[in-house]
């Protein structure tokens, strides 16, 4: 039976506290929000219910949440399934309030699960001095703001927490929450933090001393990278410079052994626009202002606003044009401009620091790639990207610049050729203790389509497919249709196996769904293909596309099985 959440406890109604009692009101949970008085608790759930987007999966939502004051504890605990820890990122402050919790549930036969939402402070710290109980029940819980929107979930267990506890807490956050979850070893920052406050530092110092602006290492670190168009200094706008000065400062404080320490020291830049309160964009300036409906960028030699600019140079504009990921990287990688520059210090940086400190942070490449996927919406991790490129030429670049090829990385280069594989069928990643390929434990609750169709093709009953979209047998009587072309055109290709499929599922199964691994379910109709005909006058030929395709829907509609569509991303757009 899926794991589910009647009774919520969330302690701390700031920003994360009150969103938390959001999403979880959303998964059908009685939420008691409690705060050092009903009035605090109160005015925090106010305050997110008014955030754009909202954390409100429905205004109504909201009625399942009851604040209160933290003298209401006890009680609240008494008969909760979950209670989560979200009060200020202070291991002292943390530590007292876990102990009232420790103390309220004593005497339960099985104490709920407890979780701390800390973006970094110890986990295991927070445990000492509890009782077996409550041990046996507690982990980290680190999940990303907004949590109603980000993906990703870091649960951190100690050596105590029962690991059935885990794996139920795992599966209730998948299930029921939407979240992609990794786990996490007990360092400084965890995975995603550590990763990515180490990048964006790299950026910073990297764009101090080449004189590049933040609009134009925004430029360099977006798209062009495989990474959202938030890029760098927009990110940590919108994360707030404050909270991530923190973070900065936290790493460094926490990180004494770790050769790049320096690396998390944040510069004079970052502390100043702190000081002046100029925070991202809860505060209308950052790295970013906006002025009279125009979006300027901070000079970061003057700290005055200024237009903003684009990465230029030849480079720059040829991987603009470029569809190819690894060869639009290449191009950057060999150019002989500032922008080339920039992205080869930063890889060769980033890529580097990924292989070394991975082993400290996770068990293998696979959960950090899904970390800084799900968490800061990369397409590719940073042990895939070092796959696309390849690991032999990403090490030549690594030493190019000074730097020194980690154990991994020398394993991979030397041994394995890759960080991942495809092994009969199965998805392979590199174990950082075994320095050899492991397979990827599947997950609950998901279906691979590619390695169920390579099991029916080393069977011997593989169902029909073409380059738009592909028949799979999902087990249980359910068959699949997975759309796999360029952002899911609906052309004559995919018209053609939705009615295959419809007509297959009839046949001999007992539902049919529709899904993608794409970022995107479809952005609709292929317009090019329908503006080319229209050029050329093909009426007719446009006829029996738009005919067929109200066939194949009407197909749909109409089948003797229930078909059910799984939307991502843009869905039927124009």
């Amino acid at each position: 039976m899926i794991p589910r959440v009647r009774q919520a406890v969330v302690l701390g109604a700031g920003t994360m506290g009150a969103q938390l009692a959001c999403l979880l009101a959303g998964a059908g949970a009685e939420v008691r929000l409690l705060d050092l008085d009903r009035g605090l608790a109160e005015a925090g759930l106010e305050r997110a219910s008014k955030l754009r987007p909202t954390p409100l999966h429905h205004p109504s939502h909201v009625r399942r949440i009851r604040p209160g004051g933290l003298d209401e504890l006890a009680g609240a605990v008494a008969g909760a399934d979950w209670v989560l820890e979200a009060v200020v990122e202070d291991l002292g402050a943390k530590r007292d309030l876990l102990a009232r919790v420790d103390e309220a549930l004593a005497g339960r036969d099985r104490a709920p699960l407890v979780t701390t939402n800390t973006s970094g402070l110890p986990v295991r710290a927070m445990a000492e001095g509890r009782s077996e109980a409550f041990r046996a029940a507690f982990c980290g819980a680190h999940f990303f703001n907004p949590p109603r929107y980000t993906r990703l979930l870091e649960v951190v267990p100690t050596a105590d927490t029962d690991p059935g506890r885990v794996a139920a807490l795992e599966e209730l956050a998948s299930r029921h929450l939407g979240k992609g979850t990794v786990r996490a070893k007990d360092t400084p920052a965890f995975i995603a933090n550590r990763l990515g406050v180490h990048g964006m530092l790299t950026a910073l110092a990297l764009a101090l001393e080449l004189g590049l602006g933040p609009d134009e290492v925004d430029d360099l670190t977006g798209p062009l990278l495989g990474r959202p168009r938030s890029a760098t200094f927009r990110t940590l706008d919108l994360v707030g410079l404050d909270v991530a000065l923190a973070v900065a400062d936290h790493c460094h404080a926490a990180l004494a052994d770790d050769p790049e320490r320096e690396r998390f020291r944040a510069p004079d830049v970052l502390r100043e626009l702190v000081a002046r309160g100029a925070l991202g964009e809860k505060s209308g300036a950052g790295f970013y202002r906006r002025e009279d409906g125009e979006i300027l960028a901070l000079d970061l030699g003057t700290l005055a606003y200024r237009p903003r600019r684009r990465a230029e140079g030849p480079a720059v504009a040829r991987a603009r044009d470029e569809a190819d990921p690894a060869r639009r990287i290449r191009i950057l990688l060999e150019a002989e401009e500032p922008a080339g520059a920039f992205v080869r210090r930063l890889l060769a940086s980033t890529l580097r620091y990924a292989a070394a400190v991975g082993p400290e942070v996770a068990d293998d490449a696979d959960t950090v790639d899904r970390t800084m996927r799900w968490g800061f919406g990369w397409e590719r991790g940073p042990f895939e990207t070092w796959d696309l490129l390849g690991p032999a030429e990403v090490a030549k670049l690594v030493e190019a610049e000074g730097g020194e090829l980690p154990p991994a990385a020398r394993a991979v280069v030397d041994r394995l050729g890759t960080f991942h594989r495809e092994a009969d069928g199965a998805r392979e990643t590199l174990s950082f203790a075994a320095l050899s390929h492991v397979p990827v434990p599947a997950r609950p609750g998901t279906l691979d389509p590619a390695e169920l169709r390579a099991r029916a093709r080393r069977a011997g009953s593989e169902l029909p497919s073409n380059a738009s979209a592909s028949l799979v047998d999902l087990g249980e009587g359910i068959l699949g249709l997975e759309l796999h072309g360029k952002l899911n055109v609906i052309g004559f290709d995919t018209i053609d196996l939705l009615e295959r499929a419809v007509a297959l599922a009839e046949e001999r199964s007992d539902g049919l769904v529709i899904g993608t691994r794409a970022p995107d379910f479809s952005a609709g109709a292929n317009l090019a293909l329908i503006l080319m005909a229209a050029e050329a006058e093909e009426w007719d030929e446009l006829e029996v596309m738009v005919r067929r395709f109200q066939r194949a829907t009407r197909a749909m509609r109409r089948a003797a099985v229930p078909v059910v569509a799984a939307p991502r991303g843009r869905t039927l757009g124009g």
